[in-house]
């Protein structure tokens, strides 16, 4: 059968003790992947070694022995681009090199307010700063035809960390929405996943995914380049890169899934409102393309089912994706 035919297996690395001499690796390797053929593999999907991840020289070599006797054996490549996943943590060394990195996110804290009552929003722990907040006049509890145009209230809350308070002085039904901003890790994949709880890299940020790029694919190239296949794969042995699962991470998932490693500490006590995901410059952008003041608008990604939300929506997530 045509090796092309055949399905590549996931290796890991491959890990040896400091005390093993590069001929028992190399002929262990062979081993290794001799018994990956006659199991019906044509190659395999590989890394450095997860030990010291990206950080040793050694088992940069390891791999490079792994690379020479798959080539020996006619076997076909890929390279995994991550410690585990989602792919673009570098396996932390992009969050090292810049917590600010880090990916955001924008939640909305809302409440229906009855005439005369008073009510206050309280800056919710662990969270950034805020971004606007508004109070709508409304009939019932259905806010899915809202205007956000037409608020009743605009509040001064941009970059602050206090909260607000106020009361209904109208005699109908008050919705009011308070938009925060803040770091995407708590009940989201990041935290829960199978491998490891590690805090996530925002993929819409240019600085955070070119950090990532130099700890790994520029490293990979600077050794192996001359192992790449480009565009016509029997040319070279390395065919492609495997991305796994990179990710926005604006939602929460797999609550109660806990992974076996804790990179970073989580605290399950932090209050998870619903969220989306908040781009690098992703307001800058908005005002740019479409003269748009998301802040004014913010309660579109949340709510509401008009034409105008829907356009607005669109227009976000185009946006967003330019910027993956």
């Amino acid at each position: 059968m045509n090796k092309y035919d055949l399905p590549l297996k996931i290796v890991h690395g491959f890990d040896y003790p400091d005390e093993a001499c590069t001929e028992a690796i190399r002929e262990d390797i062979e081993k290794r992947l001799i018994t990956l053929q006659n199991k019906g593999f044509g190659g395999i999907v590989t890394n450095v070694s997860f030990q010291n991840y990206l950080k040793s020289e050694r088992d940069f070599e390891i791999l490079g022995i792994a690379l020479q006797t798959a080539k020996k054996l006619g076997m076909r490549v890929w390279l995994y681009d991550e410690k585990g996943y989602p792919s673009g943590a570098a396996g932390g060394l992009t969050l090292e090199a810049d917590p600010d990195f880090e990916c955001r996110g924008a939640v909305m804290i809302h409440k229906f307010v009855k005439p005369g009552e008073a009510f206050s929003f309280d800056f919710p722990r662990g969270h950034e700063f805020a971004l606007s907040a508004f109070t709508y006049k409304v009939e019932n509890e259905d806010i899915t035809n809202l205007d956000a145009d037409l608020y009743y209230k605009k509040y001064d809350v941009y970059g602050k960390q206090t909260g607000f308070s106020d009361i209904n002085d109208t005699d109908g039904l008050l919705f009011a929405a308070y938009f925060v901003k803040k770091r995407v890790y708590e009940g989201t994949h990041a935290e829960h996943n199978v491998f490891a709880s590690r805090r996530y890299v925002d993929i819409t940020n240019p600085a955070a995914i070119a950090e990532f790029i130099n700890n790994t694919y520029k490293e990979y190239t600077k050794r192996y380049g001359g192992y790449y296949a480009g565009m016509n794969r029997e040319n070279g042995l390395i065919e492609a890169m495997f991305t796994d699962e990179p990710s926005l991470m604006g939602i929460y998932i797999n609550a109660g899934l806990y992974p076996p490693t804790v990179q970073d500490e989580f605290d399950d006590t932090l209050p998870l409102y619903p969220v989306i995901t908040w781009g690098k410059s992703i307001e800058n952008r908005m005002k740019t393309m479409y003269g748009t003041d998301v802040f004014k608008y913010l309660i579109y990604l949340f709510a509401v089912d008009t034409g105008k939300a829907r356009l607005f929506r669109r227009r976000w997530y185009r946006e967003m994706s330019k910027l993956i």
